[in-house]
């Protein structure tokens, strides 16, 4: 050998070839450098892990006086430790020790050392004390492999003794029957580490067919001959916008389908949090739902939530993780399928084929960019899909300029030229929601300025007052929206905490809560009023063709009133107000368009979730449930009047 270190790696490496157990004199050292040097661990070691654990451990030996042997029949004393080890060597140990070599060296993990104090044993005087639990299981394993040792001992020492059976025939008994166990172990560890190794789990959406929804749909009674009736209806009043199927984009689709029949399709898009937004596990189960209605329906069938249709279902986290084409392209899919195959009908009523075209997309404003390929970020070079003007123009307009309008020719030319700044789209793939830019956008921003003019420029009256007009209030068939008191703080920043439908309620009371406050002839309530009458117009189901040209004059006025009382620019939500007067004459009147509806739709899956424990793979827990309630409607074979 060449060096001391040499001869001690081959002594090491002899005594776990051929599996045998450390002296017990010096059982600490050589634990000491299982552990230390080759960072080799079992079940049944001692915790020499350090110089400090062992020079304990052997100071405990070197200070005691009397050592006793503890032998059976052996009541001998030393008080010299070398005379006590050597005592040790001349007996013979029947039984093993606690501390073992495990019979297969193959069960040795090896396993890093942490420098971390903390958790190393190195920085006490004294060696750890097995907890129960871990004595226990130590304890057990040890016995069960004593146990197997003790049988196999048994059964060669009864063969060997047999006079009748050489001794090469029983060594060749135990090769195979080695052979036999290696190869039953290996099996076993083959399909046992299957069960334990990492498996794949697959990203998946739930995807519900529109075709068999439709065609289940419209078979219940009286549905589709009623939809076709209200069409007729509709082309009858040239004079009057009431539908979408009246608007110039419908019209336009009309022309590719010559004769056949033909219904639109509205989609819906949104994210929305099943649980508490504001947990800590909030953003987790945040999913991206895709609605389907029907906007051609008889008018008191369109508002019921049982006609609203789940059509996909995902974690938002997919969506931006493998991009729109690949979340979108089943539904896609089923989008041309609808529009060039359709769907055969054989009712007592109507026997034929009905196509559905998709009319609009609609959503927040979020949403629609996001599903259509716009930029997500308001705060862009070009922030709105309807037109090209820039983040500067769009803060001083009060009129859309027509020679930006985006068209579809440019759309594509955008598409391809791939260049964000300079278009704002990013990806290939328009309406608009009062939802979101009137009710959450722009009356938000109009109450919060009118209110700090009145109750601290002027001090016509105080925050108090307003709040406990706003509560004693009779508000009639919407006191189920009744607003909330209002805080200055909120008021100030310009986030009055109302939901949509609350701040409707209060935009269309104001006037009659502080209306005895307002001097006459202020200029400042002039802004009310223009507010109020676009309000009333964009809520109205039913409007005259010459209306668009009135609430384009009034949107103009307001913006314009509102940039020079409040010294504020106007904000992405106005500038998307300049643009329905347009959007109106193209799809009808805009309230047959909002989110309202398709947000009450979220209210159902979130029920369910908070119904349900589990959210392992929640999208299939929810669409199982959604197509339950549908199947519920289509066993009864009738709809309900409720809403």
């Amino acid at each position: 050998m060449n060096s001391i270190l040499t001869a001690l790696d081959c002594c090491f490496k002899i005594i776990h070839a051929l599996n045998l157990q450390y002296p017990y004199e010096s059982l600490p050292v050589w634990m000491f450098i299982q552990k230390g040097f080759y960072k080799m661990e079992t079940l049944w070691d001692t915790e020499y892990v350090c110089v400090n654990s062992l020079l304990s451990d052997l100071s405990i030996i070197e200070s005691s006086q009397h050592n006793n042997c503890a032998e059976i029949n052996c009541n001998r004393s030393f008080h010299l430790i070398n005379s006590f080890k050597k005592h040790l060597a001349t007996h013979i140990i029947n039984e093993p020790p606690i501390l073992l070599k495990p019979p297969n060296t193959d069960s040795v993990n090896k396993s890093s050392l942490s420098p971390d104090s903390s958790n190393n044993p190195c920085t006490s005087n004294n060696m750890d004390i097995p907890t129960p639990l871990t004595s226990s299981i130590i304890d057990t394993e040890l016995n069960d492999c004593l146990l197997e040792e003790n049988y196999a001992s048994k059964l060669l020492a009864s063969l060997y003794s047999n006079p009748q059976i050489p001794r090469n025939v029983v060594q060749t008994v135990v090769n195979d029957m080695t052979s036999i166990f290696d190869n039953i172990h290996h099996t076993l560890q083959r399909r046992v580490s299957k069960l334990l190794s990492n498996v794949p789990v697959n990203c998946t959406q739930q995807f519900i067919p529109m075709r068999h929804v439709l065609q289940n749909f419209f078979k219940l009674k009286n549905v589709l001959t009623d939809t076709l009736e209200y069409m007729n209806k509709c082309r009858l009043y040239n004079s009057v916008l009431m539908n979408f199927t009246q608007g110039s984009v419908w019209q336009e689709k009309l022309k590719s389908y010559q004769s056949q029949i033909v219904l639109p399709i509205f989609l819906f898009f949104d994210d929305y949090e099943i649980g508490n937004p504001l947990e800590s596990h909030s953003g987790i189960h945040k999913l991206g739902a895709v609605y389907m209605s029907i906007p051609c329906l008889p008018p008191h069938r369109q508002s019921s939530l049982s006609n609203i249709f789940l059509a996909l279902l995902f974690h938002s986290s997919d969506r931006q993780k493998f991009g729109n084409n690949v979340i979108f392209r089943p539904l896609i899919n089923e989008l041309n399928f609808l529009r060039t195959t359709g769907i055969d009908f054989d009712l007592v009523n109507f026997k034929g084929n009905i196509k559905f075209d998709l009319g609009l997309i609609i959503g927040d404003n979020l949403g629609i960019h996001s599903i259509t390929g716009f930029v997500e970020s308001f705060s862009s070079n070009y922030p709105c899909r309807m037109c090209r003007s820039n983040k500067f123009e769009i803060k001083k307009q009060c009129y859309a300029d027509t020679s930006l309008l985006r068209n579809l020719e440019q759309y594509h030319l955008d598409v391809v030229e791939n260049n964000i700044s300079n278009s704002g789209i990013k990806e290939a793939c328009v309406g608009v929601d009062i939802m979101h830019d009137l009710l959450e956008g722009v009356c938000k921003y109009d109450m919060s300025f009118l209110l700090l003019y009145y109750t601290q420029h002027l001090q016509l009256f105080s925050l108090q007052t307003f709040n406990e007009r706003l509560v004693c209030f009779n508000y009639g068939p919407d006191k189920r929206n009744k607003p909330s008191v209002l805080h200055i703080e909120h008021i100030q920043k310009n986030t009055i905490r109302l939901s949509a439908s609350e701040m409707m309620s209060l935009t269309r009371s104001f006037s009659l809560i502080i209306g005895d406050f307002i001097p006459k002839n202020d200029c400042v309530w002039e802004l009310y009023i223009l507010l109020r009458q676009i309000l009333d117009l964009l809520t109205s189901s039913i409007l005259q063709i010459e209306c668009s040209e009135l609430l384009q004059t009034l949107v103009a006025e307001h913006h314009d009133l509102y940039m020079k009382y409040s010294k504020f620019d106007l904000k992405p939500k106005y500038h998307y107000m300049v643009h329905y007067h347009t959007m109106i004459k193209k799809f009808g009147p805009l309230i047959s368009m909002w989110s309202m509806r398709f947000e009450a739709k979220h209210r159902i899956s979130k029920i369910s979730a908070n119904t349900s424990s589990n959210r392992r793979n929640i999208c299939k827990t929810l669409a199982i449930k959604h197509q339950l309630q549908l199947n519920d409607i289509f066993i009864r074979a009738t709809l309900s009047n409720e809403i």
